[in-house]
């Protein structure tokens, strides 16, 4: 066996390395309408592909909560580690996105901005719509956290909690306090493990 040992947290299979059929998904800029339809049909290609994980690549200042929660959905429905990998910038609903890889699958580069904030919206029209949007926005938020909260392994309404305590201003993390709260498990940037096995046989 040819060991080619890049590092020992993920490992492709040989075959579809060598084909080039590996695939990652890559999560960048905003996370709207566009980003959510492209990563629902780059999952599904990994998927079919059959491969032993699926690495997204999170390089984000967030985005729409919506698609934020379509993409976690689909996320949750994969019966095959998903490694979240954050570098760059990795905020708002960025790091949501981060904290719902597979629990020891998720990486954080060392110089990654890491932001959290409280979910923000813009409204208009009459006094009681906004009353009754403002209503349903508190619910969509606090499911918004309890879903955080479940994916750092923290006690209901802590993260809501939390930025209340700092005055609901951004909460800026580094690396290590975003590893130490449970939104990454490791500091770093995973590379590939490829194993080729060569087998020979005279007849």
């Amino acid at each position: 066996m040819i060991d080619y040992d890049i590092n020992p947290a993920l490992d492709y299979d040989a075959q579809l390395f060598r084909r080039g059929e590996y695939r990652w998904i890559l999560v960048g800029g905003s996370i709207n309408q566009d980003r959510g339809n492209k990563f629902e049909e780059e999952f599904h290609a990994c998927i079919t592909s059959e491969q032993p994980f699926i690495p997204i690549m999170i390089s984000s200042y967030g985005g729409h909560t919506d698609q934020l929660n379509r993409i976690v959905d689909l996320m949750e429905t994969s019966t095959v580690p998903v490694v979240t990998i954050a570098k760059g910038m990795c905020m708002s609903a960025g790091v949501f996105l981060l904290s719902a890889g597979t629990p020891g699958y998720r990486w954080i580069s060392p110089t990654c901005t890491v932001m959290v904030h409280d979910v923000s919206s813009i409204d208009y029209g009459k006094t009681e719509d906004m009353i009754s949007n403002a209503k349903a926005l508190k619910k969509y938020r606090d499911a918004i956290f309890q879903r955080f909260d479940k994916h750092t392994g923290k006690k209901r309404n802590y993260w809501a909690k939390k930025l209340k305590e700092s005055g609901n201003v951004d909460l800026c993390l580094t690396a290590r306090k975003a590893k130490q709260e449970g939104i990454a498990d490791h500091i770093g940037i995973p590379r590939m493990k490829v194993q080729i096995s060569l087998d020979v046989t005279i007849e």
